[in-house]
């Protein structure tokens, strides 16, 4: 029986070109008795961990491959391509020759390993062109312990030998000779029944028997079974945007490009066995060994005095809990106690240097007034992070627990998670390289993974069906359930953990059954499902070496972008890489801007860091009973503030409450509902039991926090804090094997501590139905201190707050319901003036209005920073004089308003005028730049405006506003008409059940369009002041109003609401001109 070994694999790593994951191609391997596997993904080393120890697990050696992308002549070459980026990988052809090709190397130990790892890192910094390119030179450099190949038909040598240069071919491979290791090159021979490897694998034999080198046979797999070619081909067309039945897309020829056994193998390459048997030669000449640990926390520099990193750590904290607990009434012993408790689990298991590095990282921000959250996750829950400042929530105040962050079992790094200010999280990035070394840090990065709904529109797409179809089947498709979103097997079929999402399946299952067209996008959808689309950078894990990381792990910087590594958080963690999560979080973005705002205007505002608030402010609780929270942290959706209504928070401890029971899972349960009800008195409150009440006083009874689950545990089972946060962990993963055991010891806890057995195991069954949902407290707590001043500048300083939101909302549609919000609030909207000095949205509180920015106004673009420069004017001829503007952009500034604030004369007569205006401006401005002086002295003479014969109507004001801003500011066409609406816009968006609503609206456009049966009907955009929706106007609808239909008019429309599979159609029912 032949041997053979697979030395040419693509995983999906190699980013749509390939259709395996590495647990099913080990697994295939296995199964044909194989004693070891290759991993070859195009130019990056993604997968190698993960691949290594699949390898590992099931008993095979794992060969450590890349197959990178190669510059021929250098990386210095930049040969223009005809070809998009995109359409495959072969490379560009030019007259100057190819973008790139392939070349693939093996390692063949870890010094190899390494010298992978440097390799692809400088591809990428060093040569990236299209794609990440090494060449020669950097071959040379980095050559111990590797094996190359000649590679496949993308390969320099067989590109030069399908273009008839033989000799220089031979030349090339005589090159790489030179620079491998004696016996560690081969002259790789392919065959797939393609025509270009039949006529040049002769030539290639010819070139290894010229320069003695051995033959080694490939197999080009880029998915693991032969069926698995439609897949890949749908890969394919998915990442070159095609369509499977497009005749001039990149695909492969044929289907034979997957693992095949060895007896295909033998018959393929029948008469070449040494082809074959040199795969076993490198299969064993490959011994790598990854070592378990490769790099350590770094350094963290000590000041003079401190004998080691729990010295100066102990030092800080003391001055810390000084500072904390100073004149508060807090016993002190407790927090002397649990910080020597905290400090000695934290130091024993290494962790002081992480804490350090946290605490000089937040030190820092504030160093730079850069506004930084009061806690994110479970750090919160350590006085240690709160003395140092790492967190700004109390744990003893808030009864927050330290092992739901740390415990002794934990084996891992604790995250401490920290939020900053978005456009300023870069600068802490830059300090952490400027700090440890620009070599020493990089971002971590995240794959996109095609999930189930995206793969059933994408199988859709590329088998070129009606869009729609893929459409309704992922709105029929089950949604997530506490994140996890099923596979499309699982819907299918009972898959044992996942029978929730069998038993929602129901509309899916008929659907996917009842066409052709719908069971083979569903059948392709499986396959596409699960594989990697992309790569990107982590939106938070900052990794940290104690070494240059390209002796830790391959990295990679696409031209302008930032250093990344080529593998995952995790498995970074698992070597010994320090994770920083460093977040951006807007909401502190819009706080600073605020805040800076009030500074600027002599207003005293509190110190949003103090060590001890009261959280007590009337105005801030008032705010949030009435549901008034747009532009609150995590408090301003729809369901939210309704739900804020009804619970009429009264402290920081509601707010946090609200915020935990805010999850699919609690409202599935609807204890958003009972909580609300309990705590307002509507319900009684039902206690668990007599001897649990003090551990759920806060929270009237209800379990909503995983601390409480871990209480409940020490008080009824006599657990301690380690076990109690291990059977929550547990619980959360519904390991069925792991709650046997905790059952038993927890119901004889219970019994030892004077508790029935009946109680105990109903209290069990309780606590695992509880910790499926209950929260993080001192995340809540956390996210509940930036909810509550976020609250309290909007309800203080109403103005000024909502000046900074305006100012970062994303468009429009963002904005619309702001500016109803504001006017909601008593503030005024304003239009744009030249008078600012900030071109953004500004807060007046002489008017109590906030102005647009002028870069909101259409037509004006940079102008309008050269504006604000010069601002204020002391009237519109100054301003002509000193601003050279062109006739369209002051245009825009007049009928936008932007001149109101600076003259009486109305809009129309300014424009009437502009060319008087605008003439005698670039005369001033020629004058003063050639130091001309008026005949008259200092005074200047100006043109008598002539008053437009015109009379202004508001109508066109408005719809000017509207035109040059997007938005109607002086006033609004529906003004006068809202007593016939029964629901205003913004209430029907947040509606949430069917229905039919009377409401005045503006008709801003609309769109009529045939259907696929060839009838006429519309879609029309409305809105109000509170904002804008779209509508439908239904073919038998249309047939009746298409004479009235007018956009740019006001209308009494009857609307009907109507909720299925989570999406929501509003239609026309009647339309009526007003006038």
């Amino acid at each position: 029986m032949p041997e053979f070994v697979h030395l040419h694999q693509h995983t999906h790593h190699s980013m749509l070109d390939g259709a395996s994951k590495a647990s099913d191609a080990v697994t295939e391997i296995v199964r044909q008795g194989g004693k070891g596997l290759a991993i070859t993904d195009h130019g990056n080393m993604f997968g190698a961990v993960d691949f290594y120890q699949e390898c590992k697990k099931q008993g095979i050696n794992p060969i450590l491959d890349i197959e990178a992308y190669a510059a021929k002549a250098g990386v210095g070459e930049r040969p223009s391509t005809s070809k998009k980026v995109g359409e495959g990988d072969e490379g560009g052809n030019t007259a100057r020759g190819k973008a790139y090709y392939h070349q693939l190397l093996l390692a063949r130990n870890y010094e190899g390993f390494q010298n992978l790892m440097k390799l692809s890192s400088r591809a990428y910094t060093e040569g990236f062109y299209y794609k990440p390119r090494l060449d020669l030179a950097m071959l040379e450099d980095h050559s111990k312990g590797l094996i190359a190949t000649t590679s496949c038909l993308g390969g320099v040598p067989l590109q030069l030998i399908m273009a008839g240069k033989d000799r220089e071919a031979m030349n090339y491979v005589a090159g790489l000779k030179d620079i491998m290791e004696p016996g560690h090159l081969f002259v790789e021979l392919q065959d797939h029944g393609i025509l270009e490897q039949k006529e040049t694998n002769p030539t290639l034999i010819q070139i290894a028997g010229k320069l003695d080198l051995p033959l080694v046979a490939t197999n080009d797999s880029h998915y693991v079974h032969a069926h698995d070619h439609e897949t890949h081909d749908a890969l394919l067309c998915i990442q070159t945007r095609a369509k499977i039945s497009d005749t001039d897309r990149f695909k492969f020829q044929g289907q034979d490009f997957y693992l095949k056994t060895a007896d295909e193998m033998a018959r393929v390459f029948d008469g070449l066995p040494e082809a074959l048997s040199n795969t076993m030669l490198i299969n064993d000449m490959v011994d790598i060994e990854l070592p378990t640990q490769i790099s350590g926390l770094p350094h963290f520099p000590l000041p003079e005095g401190f004998i080691d990193e729990r010295d100066y750590l102990t030092h800080l904290v003391k001055l810390g809990a000084n500072k904390r607990y100073a004149g508060t009434d807090v016993d002190f012993d407790a927090v002397v106690d649990r910080i020597e408790y905290e400090l000695g689990v934290i130091c024993e298991m290494g962790f002081a240097s992480y804490f350090l590095i946290n605490w000089d990282l937040i030190r820092e921000a504030h160093a730079r007034d850069i506004l930084v959250s009061w806690g994110r996750g479970s750090a919160s829950g350590s006085i240690v992070g709160y003395c140092l400042n790492i967190t700004k929530v109390d744990p003893i105040r808030h009864d927050l627990i330290f092992e739901r962050f740390l415990n002794p079992s934990r084996v891992s790094m604790p995250d401490i998670d920290s939020d900053f200010q978005a456009d300023r999280r870069d600068e802490m990035i830059q300090y952490l390289k400027d700090t440890y070394g620009i070599d020493h840090v990089a971002q971590a990065i995240t794959f996109g993974v095609i999930r189930s709904k995206a793969a059933l529109k994408d199988s859709t797409r590329v088998q070129g069906y009606d869009y729609t179809d893929g459409e309704k089947l992922s709105k029929a498709f089950p949604d997530p359930l506490f994140g996890r979103q099923a596979p499309i097997g699982a819907v299918l079929r009972e898959v044992p953990g996942l029978e929730w999402a069998y038993e929602s399946g129901q509309d899916f299952r008929a659907l996917a059954g009842s066409t052709p067209a719908m069971s083979a996008i569903v059948k392709l959808a499986q396959g596409i499902e699960g594989t990697i689309r992309s790569e990107s950078v982590h939106p938070s894990a900052v990794m940290v070496s104690d070494r240059p990381l390209t002796e830790v792990c391959p990295t990679m910087q696409k031209p302008n972008g930032p250093l990344v590594t080529q593998w995952e958080q995790d498995t970074l963690e698992a070597l010994g890489l320090l994770k920083l999560d460093i977040l951006a979080l807007k909401n502190l973005d819009i706080l600073k801007r605020c805040m800076d705002s009030l500074e600027l205007a002599g207003i005293e505002i509190p110190d949003i860091y103090e060590s001890n608030p009261q959280f007590k402010d009337e105005a801030t609780y008032r705010l949030l009973a009435a549901g008034k929270s747009i532009g609150v942290f995590q408090l301003e959706s729809p369901a939210m503030r309704a739900l804020l209504r009804k619970m009429v928070p009264g402290s920081i401890e509601d707010i946090s409450a609200t915020i935990a029971l805010y999850r699919p899972g609690p409202m599935s349960q609807d204890y958003h509902n009972i909580f609300a009800d309990r705590k307002n008195g509507r319900v009684p409150i039902v206690s668990i039991h007599e001897r649990l009440e003090p551990l759920l006083k806060d929270t009237y009874q209800l379990p909503i926090y995983q601390e409480q689950v871990m209480a409940i545990s020490r008080e009824a089972a006599q657990f301690d804090m380690v076990e109690a946060d291990n059977m929550r962990k547990a619980m959360g993963k519904k390991d069925q094997g792991l709650l046997d055991s905790f059952r038993e010891k927890f119901v004889q806890g219970c019994i030892d501590n004077d508790y029935t057995e009946e109680f105990s195991n109903r209290l069990f069954d309780g606590l695992e139905d509880y910790a499926s949902y209950a929260f993080n407290a001192s995340h809540s707590m956390g996210y509940a201190y930036l909810s509550y001043w976020t609250a309290y500048f909007k309800a203080n300083h109403t103005g000024f707050y909502m000046a900074a939101l305006m100012d970062y909302a994303a468009d429009l549609d963002g904005l619309k319901p702001l500016l109803a919000e504001t006017q909601s609030l008593g503030v005024k909207i304003m239009p744009p003036t030249v008078q600012s000095k900030m071109n953004s949205f500004t807060f007046d509180p002489e008017v109590n209005g906030i102005h647009f920015p002028l870069s909101s106004i259409k037509g004006v673009g940079k102008i309008g920073d050269i504006i604000s420069e010069g601002a204020p004017y002391d009237d519109v001829w100054d301003f002509a004089a000193r601003v050279a503007i062109n006739a369209s952009a002051f245009q825009a500034v007049a009928r936008s308003g932007g001149f109101d604030s600076l003259t009486d004369e109305t809009r129309e007569t300014l424009i009437f005028n502009q060319d008087t205006i605008l003439t005698h401006g670039r005369s001033k401005i020629k004058d003063n730049k050639v130091g001309a002086m008026s005949l008259f002295g200092d005074e200047d003479f100006y043109p008598e405006l002539e008053q437009n014969p015109e009379p202004e109507d508001e109508a066109v004001t408005l719809n000017h506003e509207k035109d040059y801003i997007g938005v109607f500011l002086s006033g609004h066409p529906v003004d006068g008409f809202e007593g016939i609406s029964e629901m205003f816009i913004s209430e029907i968006n947040e509606h949430e059940f069917d229905g039919s609503y009377i409401v005045a609206a503006y008709l801003d456009k609309a769109t009529a369009f045939r259907t696929k049966k060839g009838k006429m009907m519309a879609k029309l955009t409305l809105e109000d002041r509170s904002g804008s929706l779209e509508a439908v106007l239904f073919p038998n609808s249309y047939k009746i109003f298409e004479a009235d239909l007018k956009d740019k008019q006001v209308y009494d429309f009857t609307l009907k609401v109507s909720h299925r599979q989570g999406e929501v159609t509003i239609s026309v029912d009647s339309m009526t001109q007003l006038d």
